[in-house]
Protein backbone atom coordinates (compact mmCIF):
# COMPACT_ATOMS: atom_id res chain seq x y z
CA UNK A 1 0.00 0.00 0.00
CA UNK A 2 1.21 3.29 -0.52
CA UNK A 3 0.44 7.23 0.56
CA UNK A 4 0.05 9.54 -2.18
CA UNK A 5 0.89 13.16 -0.16
CA UNK A 6 3.92 11.67 1.62
CA UNK A 7 7.09 10.38 0.23
CA UNK A 8 6.68 6.90 1.96
CA UNK A 9 6.30 3.62 -0.08
CA UNK A 10 4.52 1.60 2.96
CA UNK A 11 4.00 1.93 6.75
CA UNK A 12 7.38 0.05 7.44
CA UNK A 13 9.47 2.92 5.35
CA UNK A 14 8.72 6.08 6.68
CA UNK A 15 10.54 9.33 5.88
CA UNK A 16 11.23 10.48 9.17
CA UNK A 17 13.84 12.86 7.99
CA UNK A 18 10.97 14.88 6.09
CA UNK A 19 8.22 14.86 8.93
CA UNK A 20 10.71 16.38 11.34
CA UNK A 21 11.25 19.15 8.95
CA UNK A 22 7.54 19.57 8.22
CA UNK A 23 6.70 19.27 12.00
CA UNK A 24 9.48 22.02 12.21
CA UNK A 25 7.79 24.44 9.72
CA UNK A 26 4.17 24.64 10.88
CA UNK A 27 5.25 24.33 14.90
CA UNK A 28 3.52 27.48 15.16
CA UNK A 29 0.23 26.23 13.76
CA UNK A 30 0.89 22.71 15.74
CA UNK A 31 0.93 24.94 19.21
CA UNK A 32 -1.71 27.29 18.68
CA UNK A 33 -4.09 23.88 17.72
CA UNK A 34 -3.12 22.34 20.99
CA UNK A 35 -3.62 25.36 22.96
CA UNK A 36 -6.97 25.58 20.92
CA UNK A 37 -6.48 29.52 19.48
CA UNK A 38 -6.46 30.09 15.89
CA UNK A 39 -4.34 32.38 14.64
CA UNK A 40 -6.78 35.24 14.42
CA UNK A 41 -7.59 34.43 18.26
CA UNK A 42 -3.81 34.45 19.45
CA UNK A 43 -3.82 38.42 17.60
CA UNK A 44 -6.78 39.14 19.56
CA UNK A 45 -5.20 38.07 23.05
CA UNK A 46 -1.71 40.25 21.94
CA UNK A 47 -4.01 43.05 21.50
CA UNK A 48 -5.87 42.45 24.87
CA UNK A 49 -2.80 42.52 26.63
CA UNK A 50 -1.36 45.41 24.67
CA UNK A 51 -4.65 47.80 25.84
CA UNK A 52 -4.21 46.20 29.21
CA UNK A 53 -0.68 47.42 29.71
CA UNK A 54 -1.83 51.03 28.54
CA UNK A 55 -4.89 51.20 31.10
CA UNK A 56 -2.45 50.44 33.72
CA UNK A 57 -0.41 53.17 32.93
CA UNK A 58 -3.08 55.24 33.53
CA UNK A 59 -3.21 54.08 37.11
CA UNK A 60 -2.27 56.52 39.40
CA UNK A 61 0.18 54.61 41.29
CA UNK A 62 1.78 53.65 37.93
CA UNK A 63 2.59 57.06 35.89
CA UNK A 64 5.84 58.76 35.98
CA UNK A 65 5.70 60.52 39.51
CA UNK A 66 7.06 64.78 39.21
CA UNK A 67 8.83 66.60 41.88
CA UNK A 68 8.32 69.81 41.47
CA UNK A 69 10.65 72.45 43.15
CA UNK A 70 9.78 76.46 43.01
CA UNK A 71 10.63 79.51 45.35
CA UNK A 72 7.16 81.68 46.77
CA UNK A 73 5.79 81.55 43.04
CA UNK A 74 4.41 77.97 44.75
CA UNK A 75 4.05 78.69 48.03
CA UNK A 76 0.09 78.74 48.67
CA UNK A 77 0.56 81.09 51.76
CA UNK A 78 2.20 83.95 49.20
CA UNK A 79 0.33 83.22 46.14
CA UNK A 80 -3.13 80.95 46.72
CA UNK A 81 -3.70 77.49 46.34
CA UNK A 82 -3.74 77.32 42.77
CA UNK A 83 0.17 77.71 42.50
CA UNK A 84 1.97 77.18 39.28
CA UNK A 85 3.35 73.86 40.55
CA UNK A 86 -0.73 72.56 41.71
CA UNK A 87 -1.65 73.72 38.41
CA UNK A 88 0.98 71.80 36.39
CA UNK A 89 0.80 68.88 38.46
CA UNK A 90 -3.27 68.99 37.63
CA UNK A 91 -3.01 69.82 34.09
CA UNK A 92 -0.90 66.65 33.76
CA UNK A 93 -3.37 64.15 35.72
CA UNK A 94 -1.56 63.63 38.86
CA UNK A 95 -2.04 63.76 42.35
CA UNK A 96 -0.62 65.31 44.64
CA UNK A 97 0.78 63.32 47.44
CA UNK A 98 0.70 60.46 45.28
CA UNK A 99 2.77 60.80 42.31
CA UNK A 100 3.35 64.90 42.33
CA UNK A 101 5.25 66.23 45.42
CA UNK A 102 6.18 70.02 45.86
CA UNK A 103 8.97 71.64 47.71
CA UNK A 104 8.90 75.55 47.23
CA UNK A 105 10.25 77.97 49.56
CA UNK A 106 10.28 81.74 49.35
CA UNK A 107 13.37 83.79 48.07
CA UNK A 108 15.30 80.57 46.77
CA UNK A 109 16.73 80.23 43.91
CA UNK A 110 19.90 77.99 42.40
CA UNK A 111 22.19 80.81 44.45
CA UNK A 112 21.96 81.28 47.63
CA UNK A 113 21.27 85.24 47.52
CA UNK A 114 18.63 86.06 49.50
CA UNK A 115 18.75 83.15 51.95
CA UNK A 116 21.47 81.43 53.09
CA UNK A 117 19.96 78.33 54.50
CA UNK A 118 18.06 76.84 51.50
CA UNK A 119 18.50 76.78 47.29
CA UNK A 120 16.67 74.59 44.74
CA UNK A 121 19.32 71.88 45.60
CA UNK A 122 19.09 71.87 49.28
CA UNK A 123 14.90 71.64 48.67
CA UNK A 124 15.27 69.21 46.63
CA UNK A 125 17.39 66.88 48.67
CA UNK A 126 15.19 67.47 51.55
CA UNK A 127 11.91 66.63 49.68
CA UNK A 128 9.69 63.62 50.97
CA UNK A 129 8.89 61.65 48.56
CA UNK A 130 7.24 58.22 48.63
CA UNK A 131 10.28 56.48 46.52
CA UNK A 132 12.37 58.29 45.17
CA UNK A 133 13.52 55.47 42.53
CA UNK A 134 9.67 56.86 41.12
CA UNK A 135 10.76 60.04 40.38
CA UNK A 136 10.84 60.35 36.57
CA UNK A 137 10.96 64.12 36.52
CA UNK A 138 12.23 66.75 38.44
CA UNK A 139 10.67 70.29 37.30
CA UNK A 140 12.77 73.56 38.83
CA UNK A 141 10.88 76.73 37.98
CA UNK A 142 11.93 80.31 39.30
CA UNK A 143 14.84 83.20 38.49
CA UNK A 144 13.28 85.97 40.72
CA UNK A 145 15.87 85.30 43.65
CA UNK A 146 19.04 84.50 41.15
CA UNK A 147 18.89 88.16 40.32
CA UNK A 148 22.18 89.57 41.04
CA UNK A 149 24.03 86.61 40.38
CA UNK A 150 26.22 86.12 37.20
CA UNK A 151 26.18 83.49 34.26
CA UNK A 152 28.76 81.98 35.68
CA UNK A 153 27.67 81.48 39.15
CA UNK A 154 24.27 80.39 38.42
CA UNK A 155 25.45 78.11 36.23
CA UNK A 156 27.56 76.19 39.02
CA UNK A 157 24.72 75.60 41.25
CA UNK A 158 22.87 74.32 38.07
CA UNK A 159 25.75 71.55 37.81
CA UNK A 160 25.52 70.89 41.67
CA UNK A 161 21.80 70.45 41.05
CA UNK A 162 22.68 67.93 38.12
CA UNK A 163 24.88 66.24 40.37
CA UNK A 164 22.90 66.04 43.32
CA UNK A 165 19.52 65.01 41.80
CA UNK A 166 21.24 62.11 39.78
CA UNK A 167 22.23 61.20 42.74
CA UNK A 168 19.40 61.19 44.77
CA UNK A 169 16.63 60.54 42.22
CA UNK A 170 18.21 58.16 39.75
CA UNK A 171 15.77 58.14 37.04
CA UNK A 172 14.72 61.05 36.62
CA UNK A 173 15.27 63.80 33.95
CA UNK A 174 15.47 67.22 34.86
CA UNK A 175 13.28 70.20 33.40
CA UNK A 176 14.53 74.03 34.52
CA UNK A 177 12.09 76.90 33.55
CA UNK A 178 12.71 80.76 34.20
CA UNK A 179 9.37 82.76 35.21
CA UNK A 180 10.71 85.05 37.46
CA UNK A 181 9.89 88.73 36.89
CA UNK A 182 9.15 92.02 38.56
CA UNK A 183 6.49 94.61 37.82
CA UNK A 184 9.31 97.09 37.85
CA UNK A 185 10.90 94.94 35.70
CA UNK A 186 15.28 94.58 35.75
CA UNK A 187 15.70 94.04 32.66
CA UNK A 188 19.91 93.34 32.46
CA UNK A 189 19.58 91.11 35.48
CA UNK A 190 16.31 89.26 33.81
CA UNK A 191 18.63 88.63 30.94
CA UNK A 192 21.58 86.98 32.92
CA UNK A 193 19.54 85.15 34.47
CA UNK A 194 17.28 84.13 31.64
CA UNK A 195 21.14 82.90 29.52
CA UNK A 196 22.12 81.05 32.32
CA UNK A 197 18.64 78.63 32.93
CA UNK A 198 18.77 78.18 29.12
CA UNK A 199 22.31 77.00 29.46
CA UNK A 200 21.03 73.99 31.25
CA UNK A 201 21.30 71.54 28.68
CA UNK A 202 25.04 71.64 28.95
CA UNK A 203 24.79 69.66 32.48
CA UNK A 204 21.97 67.37 31.01
CA UNK A 205 18.35 69.22 32.11
CA UNK A 206 16.13 69.78 29.93
CA UNK A 207 14.85 73.83 29.09
CA UNK A 208 11.25 74.10 29.18
CA UNK A 209 11.53 76.56 25.91
CA UNK A 210 8.88 79.26 26.32
CA UNK A 211 8.27 79.58 29.37
CA UNK A 212 9.95 82.74 29.98
CA UNK A 213 7.43 84.92 28.11
CA UNK A 214 4.42 84.18 30.50
CA UNK A 215 4.55 86.35 33.08
CA UNK A 216 4.78 89.80 31.17
CA UNK A 217 1.07 91.00 32.20
CA UNK A 218 2.33 93.92 34.61
CA UNK A 219 -1.49 94.33 36.32
CA UNK A 220 -1.09 90.53 36.91
CA UNK A 221 1.47 91.23 39.93
CA UNK A 222 -0.19 91.40 43.76
CA UNK A 223 2.74 93.29 45.59
CA UNK A 224 4.89 93.92 42.77
CA UNK A 225 6.72 90.47 43.02
CA UNK A 226 4.17 87.83 42.98
CA UNK A 227 1.84 86.75 40.45
CA UNK A 228 -2.01 87.20 40.73
CA UNK A 229 -3.69 83.71 40.98
CA UNK A 230 -4.67 84.50 37.31
CA UNK A 231 -0.94 84.40 36.51
CA UNK A 232 -0.25 80.91 38.61
CA UNK A 233 -2.45 79.53 36.42
CA UNK A 234 -1.65 80.56 33.21
CA UNK A 235 2.09 79.63 34.41
CA UNK A 236 0.99 76.15 35.22
CA UNK A 237 -0.55 75.41 32.33
CA UNK A 238 1.93 76.89 29.96
CA UNK A 239 4.87 74.96 32.20
CA UNK A 240 2.94 71.57 32.13
CA UNK A 241 2.33 72.14 28.27
CA UNK A 242 6.51 73.37 28.07
CA UNK A 243 6.77 69.52 29.79
CA UNK A 244 4.36 67.48 27.44
CA UNK A 245 5.62 69.20 24.07
CA UNK A 246 8.66 70.61 24.40
CA UNK A 247 7.70 74.52 24.35
CA UNK A 248 4.88 76.65 25.31
CA UNK A 249 4.14 79.70 22.63
CA UNK A 250 2.51 83.25 24.70
CA UNK A 251 0.24 84.88 22.58
CA UNK A 252 -1.97 87.94 23.94
CA UNK A 253 -3.92 90.84 23.61
CA UNK A 254 -4.06 93.57 25.41
CA UNK A 255 -6.77 96.83 23.98
CA UNK A 256 -6.62 99.98 25.78
CA UNK A 257 -4.16 98.84 28.65
CA UNK A 258 -1.34 100.74 27.27
CA UNK A 259 -1.44 105.00 27.12
CA UNK A 260 0.79 107.51 26.32
CA UNK A 261 0.46 111.16 27.37
CA UNK A 262 2.22 114.52 26.80
CA UNK A 263 5.63 115.39 27.22
CA UNK A 264 8.43 116.92 25.88
CA UNK A 265 7.75 119.34 22.90
CA UNK A 266 3.76 117.87 23.25
CA UNK A 267 1.33 120.05 24.31
CA UNK A 268 -1.56 117.57 23.58
CA UNK A 269 -1.85 114.56 21.87
CA UNK A 270 -4.81 113.59 19.73
CA UNK A 271 -6.59 110.57 18.32
CA UNK A 272 -4.18 108.41 19.92
CA UNK A 273 -4.86 104.60 21.05
CA UNK A 274 -2.23 101.68 21.73
CA UNK A 275 -2.91 98.32 21.67
CA UNK A 276 -0.10 95.98 22.96
CA UNK A 277 0.30 92.30 21.42
CA UNK A 278 2.62 89.66 22.93
CA UNK A 279 3.30 86.79 20.26
CA UNK A 280 6.15 84.88 21.77
CA UNK A 281 9.61 86.58 23.02
CA UNK A 282 7.88 89.78 21.63
CA UNK A 283 5.17 92.70 22.03
CA UNK A 284 4.02 94.65 19.80
CA UNK A 285 2.66 98.04 20.18
CA UNK A 286 0.03 99.19 17.71
CA UNK A 287 -0.38 103.38 17.40
CA UNK A 288 -4.07 103.92 15.68
CA UNK A 289 -6.14 106.82 15.71
CA UNK A 290 -9.14 106.24 17.89
CA UNK A 291 -11.37 108.14 15.67
CA UNK A 292 -11.42 105.30 13.31
CA UNK A 293 -8.81 106.12 10.63
CA UNK A 294 -10.72 109.14 9.80
CA UNK A 295 -7.92 111.51 11.63
CA UNK A 296 -4.07 110.75 11.71
CA UNK A 297 -2.30 110.71 15.18
CA UNK A 298 -1.72 114.46 15.91
CA UNK A 299 0.83 116.23 18.13
CA UNK A 300 0.16 119.45 19.15
CA UNK A 301 3.42 122.05 20.43
CA UNK A 302 4.52 125.47 21.06
CA UNK A 303 5.37 127.25 17.30
CA UNK A 304 8.89 125.56 16.42
CA UNK A 305 11.44 125.36 13.80
CA UNK A 306 11.86 121.82 12.42
CA UNK A 307 14.86 120.69 10.64
CA UNK A 308 16.49 117.50 9.20
CA UNK A 309 16.74 114.36 11.50
CA UNK A 310 15.63 116.81 14.83
CA UNK A 311 14.63 114.14 17.40
CA UNK A 312 11.97 115.27 19.72
CA UNK A 313 10.23 113.81 22.76
CA UNK A 314 6.68 113.80 22.08
CA UNK A 315 4.86 111.11 25.04
CA UNK A 316 5.15 109.14 27.65
CA UNK A 317 3.96 105.41 27.58
CA UNK A 318 2.59 103.32 30.97
CA UNK A 319 0.56 100.82 31.48
CA UNK A 320 1.14 97.03 32.28
CA UNK A 321 2.49 95.82 29.33
CA UNK A 322 5.16 99.01 29.31
CA UNK A 323 7.34 98.39 32.42
CA UNK A 324 9.16 95.46 30.25
CA UNK A 325 10.83 97.87 28.19
CA UNK A 326 12.05 100.91 30.53
CA UNK A 327 15.52 99.90 30.62
CA UNK A 328 15.34 98.43 26.85
CA UNK A 329 17.21 100.50 24.14
CA UNK A 330 15.34 102.05 21.60
CA UNK A 331 13.25 100.13 19.19
CA UNK A 332 11.38 102.30 17.04
CA UNK A 333 9.09 102.57 13.47
CA UNK A 334 8.60 104.52 10.17
CA UNK A 335 5.55 107.07 9.48
CA UNK A 336 4.40 109.15 7.22
CA UNK A 337 4.30 112.23 8.61
CA UNK A 338 3.16 115.65 7.79
CA UNK A 339 3.64 118.92 9.45
CA UNK A 340 1.42 122.44 9.54
CA UNK A 341 2.29 125.92 10.64
CA UNK A 342 -0.45 127.85 12.37
CA UNK A 343 -2.27 128.66 9.20
CA UNK A 344 -4.77 126.47 7.27
CA UNK A 345 -3.64 122.87 6.01
CA UNK A 346 -0.24 121.32 5.63
CA UNK A 347 3.36 122.81 5.93
CA UNK A 348 5.14 120.26 4.78
CA UNK A 349 5.52 116.54 4.17
CA UNK A 350 7.80 113.86 4.86
CA UNK A 351 9.35 110.62 6.84
CA UNK A 352 8.93 110.70 10.95
CA UNK A 353 11.06 107.92 12.69
CA UNK A 354 8.71 107.31 16.00
CA UNK A 355 10.93 105.31 18.49
CA UNK A 356 11.05 104.47 22.23
CA UNK A 357 13.56 104.28 24.94
CA UNK A 358 12.95 103.67 28.65
CA UNK A 359 9.16 104.42 27.90
CA UNK A 360 9.63 108.04 26.61
CA UNK A 361 8.29 107.71 22.91
CA UNK A 362 10.66 110.74 20.38
CA UNK A 363 9.86 111.88 16.57
CA UNK A 364 12.51 112.23 14.27
CA UNK A 365 11.11 114.27 11.19
CA UNK A 366 13.03 113.82 7.79
CA UNK A 367 11.28 116.43 5.65
CA UNK A 368 11.02 115.48 1.87
CA UNK A 369 13.37 117.58 -0.32
CA UNK A 370 12.77 118.42 -4.11
CA UNK A 371 14.80 117.13 -6.75
CA UNK A 372 18.66 118.39 -6.45
CA UNK A 373 17.79 120.54 -2.58
CA UNK A 374 18.60 119.74 0.86
CA UNK A 375 15.49 118.98 2.70
CA UNK A 376 13.78 121.94 3.95
CA UNK A 377 13.41 123.62 7.01
CA UNK A 378 10.17 124.38 8.92
CA UNK A 379 8.67 127.54 10.77
CA UNK A 380 6.24 127.62 13.17
CA UNK A 381 5.05 124.24 13.14
CA UNK A 382 2.28 123.68 15.75
CA UNK A 383 1.14 119.96 14.44
CA UNK A 384 2.52 116.95 13.11
CA UNK A 385 0.26 114.10 11.66
CA UNK A 386 1.37 110.76 11.96
CA UNK A 387 -0.15 107.69 9.70
CA UNK A 388 -0.90 104.76 11.93
CA UNK A 389 2.41 102.59 13.27
CA UNK A 390 3.52 99.70 14.63
CA UNK A 391 6.99 99.16 17.09
CA UNK A 392 7.84 95.81 18.29
CA UNK A 393 9.63 95.53 21.36
CA UNK A 394 11.35 92.36 23.72
CA UNK A 395 8.86 90.99 25.85
CA UNK A 396 12.17 89.44 27.43
CA UNK A 397 15.67 89.95 26.77
CA UNK A 398 17.97 87.12 25.88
Amino acid sequence: MTFTKYPITDYNNLNLDWMVKKISENRDDIDLTAAGLTSEEAARQEQDALLSARIDALDPQNVEHVLFIGDSYAVTSVVGTATWATTAAECLGLTIGTNAFIRSQGSVGFLNRVTETNNFRTLMESATVADPAKIGAIIVCGGANDKGGTEAAILSRIEDFMASAAEHYPNAKVYIGMIGNFAAGYSEDRRIVEKAYKECGRYGAIYLNGVEHINHVYNQFIDEVHPTPAMCLEMGRGIAQAYRAGSVYVSRRSDNEVTVTPSGISKELRNFRVEANQEGGMIRLDFYSSSYYTDMLTVVCDPMTVGFIGQYEIGTLSGPNLAVCRDLPSSGANCRCEVADNQVGAAGSGTAYVGIGRNKLYLSFYGQASSGHHAPTFNNVVRFYLSNFSIWIPASIS
